[in-house]
């Protein structure tokens, strides 16, 4: 499926602009930390899932990402559901109430922050 807000058509596409711009959301330091797995292809309007586990032991938790623009930046906008329906059902249910960049209190960005940005999620 074609992201239509930014153009990307497969999470390779995602990895390589996010990359190229200077991120490190996708670096295996942090991947292997957390042990993170993306759960979802790219889906509608610029967001993926993934999974996290604090430990080998732990619970696996699932959190809903979302592609803030064209450079490939991600931010984690909604964290720790208890299953990959919860939450892409939440996908939907934040859209509604608050629009697509919801609960931006809680985001959680991996990547190099421009300074700009930096200011604006503050």
């Amino acid at each position: 499926m074609s992201n239509k807000k930014f153009n990307f058509k497969t999470m390779g596409d995602v990895k390589k602009a996010n990359k190229e711009n200077g991120y490190k959301w996708f670096s295996k330091d942090k991947f292997l930390l957390y042990n993170v797995k993306i759960e979802t292809s790219l889906l509608k309007k610029g967001y993926f899932i993934i999974s996290s586990k604090e430990n080998k032991k732990a619970i696996k938790k699932y959190s809903i990402c979302l592609i803030t623009n064209e450079k490939g930046r991600i931010v984690v906008i909604s964290i720790f559901f208890n299953s990959l329906k919860e939450a892409k059902a939440n996908i939907k249910k934040y859209e509604k109430e608050t629009g697509i960049f919801s609960r931006s209190d809680s985001w959680i960005d991996w990547s190099i922050l421009d300074k700009n940005d930096e200011n604006k999620y503050k």
